[in-house]
């Protein structure tokens, strides 16, 4: 079921997501690092060098493929957004479980 979070709704679960306990990272971590895993190439520095060529040319872009760096910082920055939307996902559901209850009494 598909819904919208309001936003005292989504500071709630942004909350939930921020107190989650160790052991619930940690399956966190592992969950997305074997997401990641299942790869060759980080899901998005194809997207975004075409977008780069919409305003740089194919030279400047090609010296991509030389640049460990770009492709390290891009899996970071990958897997930082991987790691919130999973504490995400897993606060809605805590907090989906919440309201449930709160509606049957």
């Amino acid at each position: 079921m598909k819904f919208r979070l309001h936003d005292k709704d989504g500071k709630e679960v942004q909350a939930i997501a921020d107190s989650l306990p160790d052991d619930e990272l940690q399956i966190i971590a592992a969950r997305v690092d074997s997401i990641l895993g299942q790869r060759h190439m980080s899901p998005i520095v194809a997207p975004a060098c075409a977008y780069l060529l919409r305003h740089f040319d194919h030279e400047a872009m090609g010296m991509f493929d030389m640049d460990d760096e770009l492709e390290i910082a891009a899996d970071a920055f990958m897997r930082d957004m991987m790691i919130t939307a999973a504490k995400r996902e897993r606060a809605i559901e805590i907090w989906k479980h919440k309201h449930s209850y709160d509606e049957v009494a």
